[in-house]
Parts: structure tokens; sequence; C-alpha cells
């Protein structure tokens, strides 16, 4: 446990960069994704999500 301490104090000295970015449906994207596999800004999923145990 120790050494994800010390991990994450070296990584606190470094500087972060964000590369992340906004997406939508207007966004490139690469060409090989067979079309209609992807949608951006469509809900999949609404209601509670239910977690069940063994």
């Amino acid at each position: 446990m120790y050494k994800l301490w010390d991990a994450l104090s070296k990584m606190k000295e470094l500087k972060w960069v964000e590369l992340s970015h906004s997406l939508n449906n207007d966004s490139p994207y690469w060409a090989g994704i067979p079309e209609g596999s992807v949608e951006l800004s469509k809900t999949v999923l609404t209601g509670a999500i239910r977690c069940w145990s063994a």
C-alpha cells in the first residue's frame, strides 16, 4: 500500500496536461468506426441502476 502513496507523491510533482475535450455529433472521428455504431448525446440508460450481490 505504501508503494501506491509513494507513486501518488511522485505524480503530484509532475505537470499535468488536460487532453480531454467535449464531444458532440459533429465531432470528427476515426473513419473505420462502422456507421451507426456510436451515437453521442443520446441517453442509453434511464432510471435506477440495480446492483446485485451474491
